[in-house]
């Protein structure tokens, strides 16, 4: 083949290796997930780009596991995995370091490459010929992807290098753009969730102020009807105040007049006394007079008895008076504490008034 043909054709695969590249680009958009991305990946490097066997692994806790496997012998996928160490060889280094492995077909295997004997039972990722590509995300290691040609059994040459490692790149601005997407969709459904939250809070207080304000009201008017109360209480007391003393000067009134009739009762049985001495002097003729002084004698014996009966229930009514008179300064007292205690509850409703403003005010 001259050199002109030569270069015409790889003029061509150079076209159809940047056509390629396009198609994959414009594929690996069209992922809504990181799972629906790595299948995107993994079918561009083997539909688009035509490779046999594509492995995606990516770091899990502490291990480099298979998200997405293409030409797998049936090996199940929890099963392709190696730890994030250098017992992973070549899996490791290219993880680590973020830089691509290429191993040609026959070529002797450095140290550094090789996998520790459970790495190596692994069959989606032994092969002659390969390349390990890594994948990042902002600039930081994310997972690598093991790219062959072992069922057509053609090693990976020159060509494939540069194709392969600008898919990577283009893999890898695809997983940083996903996860910033994803982050930003967190993001917003936190800020969405923080300002739900805050308008729930905003309406519960303002719920709460409104609660503030007819709390006010309603001890507003309580305080003005137990004033009233009170008012009636204290002019009931005073009134009643008044009243037992007036009861008091009608009983000492009757006391006194109680005292005139003891000493009318006493003098008219001192006169009854002397005028059946005078009956007994006189004999038969003092008959009729002895009759008239012993009826004078009785009844002033009644009088007696009943001034005395008078006398008990004064006593008793001044008892009585003298414990209303009590019951009335205790009303006193009271009404006193009440008042006292009217004058904080109107304090409390007007410190709730002020809260319940302050409150609407702050939430303008």
């Amino acid at each position: 083949m001259s050199i002109i043909k030569l270069f015409k054709r790889k003029k061509g695969d150079y076209k159809q290796q940047a056509a390629n590249l396009t198609k994959v680009a414009a594929d690996l958009v069209t992922a809504g997930t990181m799972e629906e991305l790595y299948d995107k990946i993994a079918d561009a490097a083997h539909e688009i780009l035509g490779f046999d066997r594509v492995n995606i692994l990516i770091a899990q806790n502490g291990w480099l596991q298979c998200v997405k496997s293409i030409g797998n012998e049936g090996e199940p996928l929890e099963s392709i995995r190696a730890p994030i160490d250098k017992s992973s060889g070549v899996l490791f280094l290219v993880y680590s370091d973020m830089k691509p492995r290429w191993i040609k077909k026959n070529q002797k295997l450095p140290p550094e490459y090789r996998v520790s004997k459970e790495v190596a039972k692994i069959r989606a990722i032994r092969s002659k010929s390969f390349i390990i590509l890594p994948l990042t995300m902002n600039d930081k290691p994310f997972g690598v992807i093991g790219i062959d040609n072992k069922f057509k059994k053609e090693p990976i040459n020159d060509d494939d290098i540069q194709i392969l490692t600008l898919f990577a790149h283009l893999a890898s601005g695809r997983i940083t753009n996903m996860h910033q997407l994803n982050e930003s969709k967190r993001l917003n459904e936190q800020i969405q969730h923080k300002m739900r939250e805050l308008e729930r809070k905003q309406k519960a207080a303002e719920e709460i102020a409104e609660n503030l304000d007819n709390i006010q009201k309603k001890l507003k008017n309580a305080s003005d009807a137990f004033a009233k109360m009170v008012e009636k209480l204290y002019e009931t007391g005073k009134n009643l105040s008044r009243m037992g003393e007036t009861v008091m000067q009608k009983v000492e009134g009757i006391d006194k007049i109680t005292e005139s009739i003891e000493s009318v009762a006493r003098e008219t049985n001192l006169l009854s006394l002397n005028a059946t001495i005078e009956a007994a002097r006189a004999g038969n003729a003092g008959k009729s007079f002895s009759v008239v002084a012993d009826a004078i004698r009785e009844l002033s014996n009644k009088t007696a008895g009943d001034s005395e009966n008078i006398k008990t229930a004064i006593d008793e009514i001044k008892h009585a008076t003298g414990g209303l008179f009590d019951q009335i300064r205790t009303l006193d007292k009271l009404t006193e504490e009440q008042a006292s205690k009217i004058e904080l509850l109107s304090v409390s409703a007007n410190d709730v008034s002020n809260e319940s403003e302050n409150m609407k005010q702050a939430l303008q």
